[in-house]
């Protein structure tokens, strides 16, 4: 169940019926998704399938769409890398839905060379046109989110750490302070890096800023590399700055605060001569140093 409040009704678990996640051999009996995929390689391809279908009439009652048509579409997306919001996000799958046809059965095959730490698999059901009866209340933007599922399988050694997100409001939350305006916000501790990246970093999002809000939770490209390179960069500045060149990254264990600052850098900087030629660029070059975290946060493109 998401964490966040959309500022729309959706679609309740409910009103879809859901097929689970499958996964296996190209040309073989697919079997539900596992937490861990053992024995797997990067010549090893893979093959995804879920599949919904919708009870309209419910679904139109949830949404206050009335009686008027509406459309969707189910939407597969595959993504791979470390983190809550993969590095590489692809649309791999979109199919049509509407009250004449309300079931869609995704399945597409995933080259084992695009793989890396994990499987992020997600099946989400996307307006594509309201109902023309639909109240303040309903979604309005063509792309919303109406329901979603996912599922992550780790692959190799794992390694991916949970980055928890939740919306509230700042002008309550943080009356007063500087940050009360901000976007977004990142709650963290520099001095422990060795605890656990899940329970020591928590990102709030303003859901004061209804804009940038639903940009955020419809996985806008721009405002996702925005908000993920952001804190990025935040964090590895401030950790190298207090910690300088012999911070030794690498050995901190993995899933740790430490570690995926670690993982961050070499995102980012894989020609700069280890920590020592990152931390020369830090303080030679600020705005490079950001700039290249930004930019190593990109999802990449997302049409279907």
């Amino acid at each position: 169940m998401s964490r966040i409040a959309y500022p729309y009704l959706r679609i309740p678990d409910e009103a879809v019926q859901f097929s689970g996640w499958f996964v296996g051999d190209p040309n073989a009996p697919l079997l539900p998704a596992p937490e861990v995929l053992a024995d797997w390689d990067y010549a090893r391809d893979l093959v995804v399938r879920g599949s919904v279908q919708i009870d309209w009439d419910s679904a139109s009652k949830s949404l206050q769409f009335g009686e008027e048509d509406w459309l969707a579409s189910a939407q597969l997306l595959i993504g791979t890398g470390q983190g809550q919001l993969p590095r590489q996000v692809q649309y791999a799958q979109a199919l049509p839905l509407s009250k004449q046809n309300p079931s869609a059965l995704l399945e597409v095959s995933v080259p084992g060379s695009t793989l890396s730490s994990q499987l992020v698999m997600r099946l989400t059901i996307a307006l594509t046109a309201p109902s023309a009866e639909a109240t303040p209340l309903s979604p309005a933007l063509k792309g919303s989110r109406l329901w979603e599922n996912s599922c992550d399988v780790l692959i190799e050694d794992g390694g991916s750490s949970r980055f928890p997100v939740s919306a509230i409001g700042f002008k309550a939350a943080f009356a007063g302070k500087p940050h009360e305006r901000a976007p977004w916000y990142v709650e963290w501790r520099p001095e422990d890096l060795s605890g656990d990246f899940s329970s020591k970093v928590v990102l709030y999002v303003n859901s004061d800023e209804e804009t940038f809000l639903e940009k955020f939770l419809l996985g806008d490209r721009a405002t996702i590399q925005a908000v993920l390179g952001g804190v990025a960069s935040h964090m590895c500045s401030t950790i190298l700055l207090r910690n300088g060149k012999d911070l030794h990254l690498e050995a901190f264990e993995e899933g740790s605060v430490g570690a995926v600052a670690n993982h961050w850098l070499s995102q980012a900087f894989p020609n700069e001569g280890g920590l020592t030629g990152i931390v020369r660029l830090l303080e030679s070059d600020p705005g490079a140093f950001n700039a290249a975290l930004i930019a190593s946060a990109d999802v990449g493109e997302q049409s279907a």
